[in-house]
């Protein structure tokens, strides 16, 4: 096959592709009809020329150098589904709280009402028309100038990939309306996906919070195979929800959660580890410390920790007085993402709560109430570890304080760390008891036997007296 063959072949797949009816599409197609022949000029590819001779800028442009309406309306619907499913377009979204604020406004009324598709479409361009440019900024234009150029550079895509990029970055830069916004056409197309993305996600969270069950997996895969752009935002707001708050904890900015109690068995190894290897005239770095402390960690924050660092952290939001400082926005902010992150058990609430363990037990930044709990917990340390009478005190203490949950983890820690000790077994074989006692007596509703007790005494009392059983004096 030819290079030209090679070329027309792309053309003409390219212009099947655009056959199915989709809105986006069509407006698209309205979209290359409707630019000004010569209002743009071509945008000049690099220097460095491709190992083939093949311009994906070539039939972009009219001899006079205005975009070619035909070819424009063929590349577009292959253009509108590289923003939708190239990631390398993902970022080039319309912000969606801004989006929703506007859409709220008494001049939405028609788009948030229309009846029927028509009404939407003759809305959604008004709106458009109006508000659009209120909703791009140089940011957005400039990222997505740099994604397509270099899809359109790129000799591992397809032709008809490439070319369609290549007509994305002539649309962008089509000069600046009346508004003053650059690349109308294409900056339509994104508000437009951005609507469709956002509608289909509403649609999917209603039909999740009326389905008994949920939503079923293999469902939700097809939803996020279809949206792929979603998925990413997901995931990249929730990777930075997690780095802003390891970030806060590393800055000091959030507060100790982490008490002695969750954190003995770390302490203990970490401690023997550091003795080990002074002893053998070594160090132990930060990243072996990490190492060693991965272990006891599972263990020492399984008996309620998480919820203990949430309970902690929610403390501290109540405590937060002054909201018109900006510090204390921070300080909030950080506080209320890092009990979310956490409560919401994904990978990001490991992370974060091995950052406390690790700041608790590494630097001794642990949370204690008041002064008397902070000498308490000083004995449980010694210079050469840690000692089993001072875990008993600090076990007294917390019991003293009404948090039998502490002195549990205090009491089943150190029967852990010293099993020989006789008073330690004694002392927390009696604190398991305990709480055992206290989940036996903790139960939803009554026992069976007791409801069956319930309902024969009922049914003896209505044979006794039947009028009084149905209300009567």
């Amino acid at each position: 096959m030819t290079e030209h063959q090679g070329e027309q072949h792309d053309h003409d797949h390219d212009h099947d592709h655009g056959d199915g009816h989709d809105h986006a599409h069509d407006h698209a197609h309205d979209h290359a009809h409707a630019a000004p022949v010569g209002a743009s000029r071509r945008a000049a590819p690099a220097p460095t020329a491709p190992a083939s001779n093949w311009d994906p800028f070539e039939r972009v442009y009219t001899p006079t150098g205005g975009i070619d309406r035909d070819y424009a309306a063929k590349r577009l619907p292959i253009l509108v589904e590289m923003l939708r499913r190239n990631p390398a377009c993902f970022q080039a979204r319309i912000d969606i709280a801004r989006l929703g604020g506007m859409l709220t406004e008494p001049t939405s009324t028609g788009l948030r009402e229309a009846a029927d598709q028509e009404t939407f479409e003759s809305e959604l361009r008004k709106f458009s028309e109006a508000r659009l440019h209120e909703l791009v900024d140089a940011q957005m234009q400039n990222g997505l100038a740099t994604a397509l150029m270099t899809m359109a550079r790129d000799e591992k895509l397809t032709r008809r990939d490439r070319a369609a990029a290549a007509l994305g970055v002539a649309l962008l830069s089509v000069p600046p309306d009346a508004t003053g916004l650059r690349g109308r056409g294409i900056m339509d197309l994104v508000l437009r996906v951005t609507m469709e993305e956002q509608t289909a996600q509403e649609a999917m969270r209603k039909k999740a919070r009326e389905a008994e069950d949920g939503i079923p997996p293999e469902e939700l895969t097809a939803f996020w195979q279809q949206y792929p752009a979603l998925r990413w935002h997901h995931e990249e707001h929730y990777r930075r929800g997690v780095t802003h708050v390891l970030k806060a904890i590393e800055k000091d900015e959030m507060p100790a959660t982490v008490s002695v109690d969750l954190g003995l068995r770390g302490a203990s190894k970490l401690l023997g580890e550091v003795a080990a290897a002074r002893a053998a005239g070594k160090e132990i770095d930060s990243h072996q410390a990490e190492a060693i402390l991965r272990e006891p960690f599972v263990h020492d924050m399984m008996d309620g920790g998480a919820d203990l660092v949430v309970s902690r952290w929610r403390a501290d939001m109540a405590r937060v007085d002054d909201v018109k400082s900006a510090e204390r926005r921070a300080i909030l902010r950080s506080l209320e993402m890092g009990a979310r992150l956490v409560e919401e058990q994904g990978p990001g609430s490991e992370a974060i709560l091995f950052y406390l363990y690790l700041r608790a037990v590494v630097q001794g930044h642990y949370f204690v109430r008041d002064e008397a709990e902070l000498e308490a917990a000083k004995a449980v340390f010694a210079p050469g570890g840690l000692i089993a009478e001072g875990a008993l005190s600090y076990a007294a203490h917390l019991a003293g304080m009404g948090d039998t949950g502490g002195e549990r983890r205090v009491l089943l820690a150190a029967f852990e760390l010293w099993p020989d000790n006789a008073e330690v077994r004694a002392k927390a074989e009696a604190a398991a008891a305990r709480h055992e006692a206290e989940l036996a007596t903790t139960r939803l509703g009554p026992k069976y036997e007791d409801a069956r007790k319930d309902e024969k005494q009922a049914a003896a009392d209505e044979s006794a007296n039947p009028d009084k059983s149905r209300g009567f004096a």
